[in-house]
């Protein structure tokens, strides 16, 4: 169905062959990433770095962020756990309430029974949803939060 171009083939294999061996931790420029792949990723980079975030996180399990004006920042693990939910949880905080702003705008009258009971049970399921993610939003800034009245102790590494 979708056919790839040589050209884009050969950058994604170019950041790969340059970057797979990349330490956690260690953050990558753009200046870097860009003159391996060729061109600017403002001028259609993005879909090419996109790729190889994908087939970093597949094959190797690395997590990677794009900094702006910085770079690509591969994630360590414990990076991973805090940022990596935090930031999703805001967004599809942000999406659930934007949801719940837009069924405020059907008029329940002009729909039929069925439809009704459907706008109702959405309302409700996305003001569960939006409880749930703030819920779990608390709990991770609260685990995070070290104190000396509540220290939290290192977890065994399972081998």
């Amino acid at each position: 169905m979708y056919e790839e171009s040589e050209f884009n083939a050969v950058a994604i294999s170019n950041l790969w062959n340059t970057f797979s061996e990349t330490p956690r931790g260690t953050l990558v420029p753009w200046r870097k990433i860009e003159a391996v792949i060729g061109f600017s990723r403002k001028h259609g980079g993005w879909h090419l770095i996109n790729r190889f975030r994908k087939k970093m996180r597949t094959i190797l399990g690395v997590v990677t962020l794009a900094e702006n004006n910085t770079g690509l920042r591969f994630l360590t693990h414990e990076e991973t756990l805090t940022e990596v939910p935090a930031l999703r949880q805001q967004r599809a905080y942000r999406q659930v309430n934007r949801c719940l702003r837009e069924l405020k705008t059907v008029d329940g009258t002009a729909l039929s029974d069925h439809q009704r009971l459907v706008l109702f049970s959405q309302r409700h399921n996305l003001k569960v949803q939006r409880l749930q993610i703030s819920r779990s939003r608390r709990e991770l800034n609260s685990s995070i939060a070290k104190t000396e009245t509540n220290p939290v102790r290192k977890m065994p590494e399972i081998i």
